[in-house]
């Protein structure tokens, strides 16, 4: 499912791929659309600086 896609949508398991975004909002809408921290599984690792001011 795209960002775009996941938009309003609110998923108990949330798998993303986060690989495969460049923007902070892309990851932010993915990551948000978890129910939960427990529910969220990152399939990969990340560039932790498209996401957060480092």
């Amino acid at each position: 499912m795209t960002d775009y896609a996941a938009q309003e949508k609110t998923r108990p398991k949330n798998v993303v791929h986060l690989n495969s975004y460049f923007s902070h909002m892309s990851y932010y809408t993915c990551l948000s659309r978890s129910a939960s921290a427990a529910g969220t599984i990152i399939v990969q690792g990340f560039e932790p600086s498209n996401v957060m001011d480092i």
